[in-house]
């Protein structure tokens, strides 16, 4: 394979056909229209000289091929991300994110509000996602995520 006709933009397209395992997921995830991700996906097929994701009726079915690169592959684009990342000044501004925080009704109205506020003006694009903090699965709703921050009294 010629890698000179491989761009990033394909690999970012790979990677994130293979987490979504469909076409629509993915183009709504990379900001791009259908029609874009699949002619993405067949130059890859192209380039790769693998259909790499099969049709099926709940989405695509990646080949063996295709299940070679995923780990490797996302790891590369990770570590590109994180080289970028590092050598770019933080701009707030630019931060598109949502941030789930579990507190106490008190904790809210003292603290969290007036950093919302702040948040709102320095970063518009982050997203505060308010919770009720329930001690009794506070743990298990942080590993699978659906808590980023916990605040109590």
């Amino acid at each position: 394979m010629d890698i000179e006709q491989l761009d990033l933009n394909l690999l970012v397209t790979l990677d994130t056909l293979l987490a979504e395992r469909n076409v629509t997921h993915a183009a709504r995830r990379l900001n791009l229209s259908q029609p874009a991700i699949s002619a993405r996906l067949t130059r890859l097929r192209d380039l790769l000289g693998d259909p790499l994701l099969l049709p099926s009726q709940r989405g695509m079915i990646p080949t063996e091929r295709a299940l070679d690169l995923q780990a490797p592959l996302h790891d590369a684009i990770e570590a590109v991300r994180r080289v970028i990342a590092e050598t770019s000044p933080f701009d707030p501004t630019q931060i598109e994110a949502t941030i789930a925080i579990a507190a106490s009704d008190y904790v809210q109205y003292s603290v969290l509000i007036p950093l919302a506020q702040i948040i709102r003006a320095e970063a518009p694009g982050i997203r505060i996602a308010w919770r009720t903090i329930d001690t009794a699965r506070l743990e298990e709703q942080m590993v699978r995520g659906e808590v980023n921050l916990a605040l109590t009294v």
